[in-house]
């Protein structure tokens, strides 16, 4: 099946007519009622429930469409990755959360560019639970975060330990000090937190954990919740005062300096202060040399 026959298919679930469907493709009624026609004959199963008026798509005809979707997409990837190949270029692809990037992507780049400076560097930029998906997937070549990798089938190591604090408005914290410094957080008790709205990261997010261990130890029940998977715009939420959230004091570099100043770095009694943040790679890549170039740079940019 190509591209535009799936098309076929997709256009035809979205108009639940028939006519309307050739209409939108540009060919008659009978080609397409044709192609379904003998599509179905040769799957042995009805795609769609074309007695209906509207035109339903059959069960069969939604799982077929969401694989054939999948295959096509693959089968286009690799058709890429082979004319890549053949290319001779050099290439690391490398996965990381959408924060992390934003604080040490350039860095990275610049470093890989005055060793390699023919390299081709593609950020993944995305939520760390698929970026473990896509390293499995051999869709990049390296990882960073702060999620565990198999390490039967990888070889992952860690970076640092990341300081966990938490980020509150300046006006919700009545005795907060003029001057907040990330080294020698402000305690609070946790009845400080009581009715106030957290600002939490996505459910797929590393971070999202650590959220979860906080209100079960310390049982904190937030009134409301801000979800956002882009920890920066978190952090402005809390410069607003919209509420507070768990990060780190890189996160509050990325304010503007009058910004800064309304937001106050806290911790609590026996609160976990550092989690982990790794690196993570198939150890069968055969860019071996490239990515431990990588990862050593990566490890100098987050330890100094």
């Amino acid at each position: 099946m190509t591209l535009d026959q799936l098309n076929y298919l997709l256009v035809l679930a979205e108009e639940q007519n028939v006519t309307r469907a050739a209409q939108r493709l540009y060919i008659t009624q009978p080609t397409l009622t044709t192609f379904i026609t003998k599509l179905e004959r040769e799957l042995g199963t009805k795609l769609f429930d074309r007695a209906r008026n509207p035109v339903h798509t059959t069960k069969n005809g939604e799982l077929f469409i969401q694989k054939m979707r999948e295959l096509l997409l693959a089968e286009q990837q690799l058709k890429e990755e082979l004319k890549y190949q053949d290319s001779g270029r050099k290439r690391i692809r490398i996965g990381i959360g959408y924060a992390h990037s934003t604080m040490w992507a350039s860095r990275l780049a610049s470093e890989l560019l005055h060793s390699y400076p023919e390299l081709d560097i593609q950020f993944c930029e995305g939520q760390e639970a698929k970026m473990i998906s896509a390293l499995r997937k051999d869709e990049i070549d390296v990882f960073f975060g702060h999620a565990e990798i198999d390490p039967v089938n990888f070889v992952f190591g860690e970076l640092l330990q990341e300081r966990i604090l938490l980020l509150l408005p300046r006006g919700s914290v009545a005795d907060a000090p003029e001057y907040s410094d990330p080294a020698d957080p402000h305690i609070i008790a946790p009845q400080t937190l009581s009715g106030m709205r957290m600002i939490v990261p996505g459910n797929s997010m590393g971070l999202n954990l650590n959220v979860q261990l906080l209100w079960k130890h310390y049982d904190i029940v937030p009134p409301s919740l801000i979800q956002t998977n882009n920890t920066i715009s978190g952090v402005q939420m809390v410069a607003s005062g919209l509420g507070y959230m768990l990060g780190n004091e890189e996160l509050v570099r990325f304010l503007q300096p009058e910004q800064r100043k309304e937001v106050v770095y806290c911790t609590m009694p026996e609160m976990k202060q550092t989690r982990k943040y790794y690196y993570g790679y198939a150890e069968s890549n055969p860019e071996q040399e490239l990515i431990l170039e990588t990862i050593r740079i990566m490890k100098a940019i987050v330890n100094c």
